[in-house]
């Protein structure tokens, strides 16, 4: 998680234009609104990279779709006392196979 907000893809592009009309990091700084370090950093990487968007994330895939967690966003507030997995085994028994498929084919990855 970052210790601070995020440049927007905007401002990162606006910081490249300053940088190459040949504007000082300060200065860039100051008409951004953010740090020499993250001027200097956002400059880096463009010439790095030549892309000003974000880096793929680290971190666990999902498991369930957009449409199965509408589908159980929906059920769960159906009623709000029951047990969501008890009163869908269906989609329960889905999950849990698809899972254990991934980490089947993660495994097999491995050893070959």
């Amino acid at each position: 998680m970052a210790k601070t907000n995020e440049l927007s893809i905007e401002k990162r592009a606006k910081i490249q234009v300053l940088h190459e009309q040949g504007k000082s990091q300060v200065d860039i700084a100051k008409t951004v609104k953010c740090s020499r370090r993250c001027v200097q950093y956002t400059i880096q990487r463009f010439s790095q990279t030549s892309s000003h968007k974000d880096r793929p994330r680290s971190g666990r895939k999902r498991i369930t779709t957009d449409r199965e967690d509408r589908i159980l966003t929906r059920e769960s507030l159906k009623n709000r006392k029951k047990l969501l997995w008890s009163s869908l085994p269906n989609y329960q028994s889905k999950l849990i196979d698809r899972f254990l498929l991934e980490l089947f084919a993660e495994g097999f990855k491995k050893l070959v």
